[in-house]
């Protein structure tokens, strides 16, 4: 029997045989444990709990940790969502992320804990509606900003809400670990508003809608029945509906996040209040009974004012309601309740490759490509550049190198050295992002893999037994430039489609990154007073060039999607 029999040869969800349907308690235990050990994770106070209580907390949070990461990680080998490839694809997303996750802040990261950062109003707004909220993200290390102090008692809300929030916080926000794109959103806080669903509404499920009607009419399931694959499309409706599936993705994205914080996030607002509330009148309370027992001592010992007993018991002075409202809003200007736009750019920012992962993409997965590829990556490359030149043992090469490890700063990435290996740092980043989607790919396709029959890693008898003779099918008999395509070249790994879809936006980086260099220096060297100068044709030639790449290895990131079935459920294609 063939090495490749497990092929994917229609466009139906088909599970993995080793998988089974996923029950309720796998989908509970990992965020449960997940929660529960953030709950353990700042330090209890050695002035309210012995040490051994305090140990048996930090072996209970590391066990609840480990259940965690394998319960996490068993979500894309083990389980299928029954009838759904989407379902099912997300579940290698959402459990090589939460696996990655809990490893990094327990393990990779401990004993450095994350922190809040300090939020302060900086007065009214000129409108007079609200505070008008100071960046807190300045340009100086993550170290020196502002943060707030860790939760100390045990069972507080404060505790309860700081783990929820690092919980759900993907990019960081209001963290001392904040993701580029928030770092450098000039309105870091959208609070939700009826704004809000008009853009959800109004712009983003129009994009949706007409995706939708092109994946659906031009779906290669209309062109063949058995081994659908995108290269039965003409080379037209192949960059349409790449082009469609990828503005699809970056929309629903985008949809979903604003719809959460404009539906969901108000809500968790309104249960903050009553618990801050009851804090604020039990501090009250305890201030009242406090100055009734000291009115009942100086009553007794028959000294002392009235009016001083008075201002014992009287209401909050001006300056404890300040800071209680600022105790109160600092608790609410929370991620959980305002959050900065996913693509604060935009498509209008995509001129290169670079730019368009850094700028017009979401971030929701940067932590993790960042510890998981761009440190490793960096680590090997400054090892290698020493060996090379000789500094293994200098002092701070060597410190260099040690600050690799994610428990140094609360952003590792971000104290890399600039212009150092800078290949590394991307290739890494795209190589762990491969890995990730990888997994999922290979969750929804069941284990099978995904290329074309003219694939010229697949052996000649197999390629004949998977539907069509070789060369024999009218869009595969074809020769010619339009007819290239990567998954002729894609591994016949499942899930490996891709992966090399990643891989390949990072090499295209690397190299547009050496031309731009290069350009750059051959015309300072040519200007009269050796400044860098742009032409005219520098933006449109490197547009055409950033979609060209995106468009072309994008058939390889389709392909799976399309034999796998979850294109096919994306364009509500029913037969």
């Amino acid at each position: 029997m063939s090495s490749y029999s497990r092929h994917a040869t229609g466009h139906l969800f088909v599970p993995g045989p080793s998988t089974r349907p996923l029950p309720i308690w796998a989908a509970v235990v990992p965020p449960l444990t997940y929660y529960v050990a953030l709950f353990l994770l700042p330090p209890l106070s050695s002035k309210s709990f012995s040490r051994p209580v305090r140990r048996a907390a930090s072996a209970v949070r590391t066990v609840l940790a480990l259940v965690s990461i394998y319960t996490f990680a068993a979500l894309p080998f083990k389980y299928f969502y029954p009838g759904s490839a989407i379902l099912t694809y997300q579940l290698g997303l959402v459990g090589l992320y939460g696996a990655s996750r809990v490893l990094d802040i327990f393990f990779l990261s401990y004993p450095r804990i994350p922190r809040r950062i300090f939020i302060s109003p900086a007065g009214k707004r000129p409108d007079g509606k609200g505070a008008n909220i100071v960046h807190p993200y300045t340009s100086a290390r993550n170290e020196t900003w502002k943060t707030e102090p860790l939760p100390k008692k045990l069972i507080s809300f404060d505790r309860a809400w700081w783990a929820l929030d690092l919980m759900i916080s993907m990019r960081g926000i209001g963290w001392d670990f904040a993701s580029a794109d928030v770092r450098h959103d000039s309105h870091p806080w959208q609070p939700p508003s009826s704004a809000q669903l008009r853009r959800a509404f109004f712009k983003l499920l129009p994009i949706l809608v007409g995706c939708i009607w092109t994946i659906h009419n031009l779906h290669p399931k209309h062109l063949s029945t058995l081994n659908p694959t995108i290269l039965d499309l003409d080379p037209a409706r192949r960059v349409l509906f790449v082009a469609a599936t990828g503005i699809s993705l970056y929309t629903l994205f985008d949809f979903g996040y604003t719809l959460t914080s404009a539906f969901a996030l108000p809500i968790l607002h309104d249960a903050v209040v009553p618990a801050v509330s009851s804090k604020a009148v039990l501090k009250s309370n305890r201030k009242t009974i406090k100055g009734d027992r000291l009115k009942q001592l100086r009553g007794a010992k028959g000294g002392g004012d009235d009016s001083e007993t008075e201002t014992e018991t009287e209401d909050e002075s001006p300056l404890a309601l300040e800071a209680r409202q600022m105790q109160h809003q600092q608790l609410t200007l929370r991620n959980i309740d305002f959050f900065p736009l996913l693509n604060p750019a935009g498509y209008t920012q995509a001129t290169t490759v670079r730019r368009f992962w850094s700028y017009a993409w979401h971030r929701l997965f940067g932590r993790p490509f960042g510890v998981y590829g761009t440190l490793p990556f960096t680590y090997i490359a400054y090892l290698m550049e020493d060996l090379w030149q000789g500094k293994l043992n200098d002092p701070k090469r060597k410190q260099a190198r040690r600050e690799i490890w994610p428990s140094y700063h609360p952003d590792p990435m971000r104290a890399l050295e600039r212009g150092r290996a800078d290949w590394a740092k991307v290739l890494g980043a795209f190589t762990a992002s491969g890995f990730i989607h990888a997994v999922s790919e290979r969750a929804a396709l069941g284990g099978r893999i995904a290329v074309p029959v003219t694939n010229i890693w697949l052996e000649r008898a197999h390629a004949r037994g998977m539907g069509h003779e070789l060369r024999a099918h009218p869009s595969l008999a074809a020769v010619g430039i339009f007819k290239w395509s990567p998954l002729q070249f894609v591994p016949p790994i499942s899930g490996a489609g891709e992966f090399s879809f990643f891989f390949l936006n990072g090499v295209a980086v690397i190299l547009e990154g050496a031309v731009a260099r290069y350009v750059e220096k051959t015309r300072k060297r040519s200007s009269a007073g050796g400044k860098y100068f742009s032409m005219w044709y520098d933006r449109p030639i490197s547009i055409v060039w950033t979609l060209t790449v995106l468009l072309f290895t994008g058939q390889a990131f389709v392909e799976g999607w399309i034999r796998s079935g979850i294109s096919r459920e994306i364009g509500l294609v029913l037969s």
